[in-house]
């Protein structure tokens, strides 16, 4: 081998160099590109997901006024009923743009989730329209349903690899904003809820203050796991906690 590489001319000697050095190198750089693909892969399916897991923080925030709105309307207070039914509106329009955009992503369980939520929805819309149950009633039927929806924001996040995200900021960020604190809110909006019931009645029993406790202890948890989360996110990220 020696004796034909010495054998050779000088351009093929550089050839032959040339095609060993190709090789040495086609391995790693397959990698690196695999890695890079990967990312971008990834990113764009994070990306995909962000806009189906808003609609669903906004349907969110819209249930919980819908509900609270609701709990007055149903106790008397007829002034409700206008803002009560423009939330509805929204709710409605909100909706089916959950349903399109779950659509996209190309997943038949979100997609089925999405309509499953729509339909119980609409059931608690109909419901609450005709007067067909109380206020207590309705603050009950308000709290699955957004749980539903929590439920199926959790589900988009696995789906879209949001919650995969390598980056230390980025990972405790989404937590916080996307799991803690809208769980925060719900607990708020149940106190609300159940407040706003107590004050139409003029009066508390221990039991009703037992609960209002409890929800209000739920709530302190929940807030200290945001906070901690997002503190986490700004921790070694100068960037995004100037932002925040």
């Amino acid at each position: 081998m020696k004796n034909l590489l010495s054998n050779l001319p000088l351009a093929r000697k550089f050839a032959v160099i040339g095609v060993i050095a190709a090789s040495m190198t086609c391995l790693p750089t397959w990698l690196v590109i695999q890695n890079d693909v990967a990312a971008l892969r990834q990113a764009r399916s994070e990306q995909a997901g962000v806009a189906p897991a808003s609609k669903v923080l906004a349907l969110v925030r819209l249930t919980q006024q819908h509900r609270g709105l609701s709990v007055l309307e149903l106790g008397g207070n007829r002034d409700m009923a206008a803002p009560r039914d423009a939330v509805r509106g929204r709710m409605d329009a909100g909706m089916q743009a959950l349903l399109d955009a779950t659509g996209e992503l190309g997943d038949s369980d979100l997609r089925r989730q999405a309509a499953a939520l729509s339909d119980t929805w609409q059931d608690l819309r109909d419901a609450v329209g005709s007067k067909q149950i109380t206020g207590a009633a309705t603050s009950a039927r308000h709290a699955p349903t957004v749980a539903a929806e929590l439920a199926l924001l959790e589900d988009i996040t696995h789906d879209a690899g949001i919650v995969l995200n390598p980056r230390r900021s980025i990972y405790f960020l989404q937590g916080g904003v996307l799991l803690h604190l809208p769980q925060l809110t719900e607990s708020l909006g149940q106190l609300r809820a159940r407040g706003a019931l107590l004050l139409g009645q003029g009066d508390a029993s221990s039991a009703d203050r037992e609960r209002l406790k409890a929800l209000a202890d739920v709530a302190r948890k929940q807030l200290g796991d945001a906070r901690k989360h997002l503190s986490l996110a700004v921790a070694d990220d100068p960037q995004l906690r100037a932002r925040m």
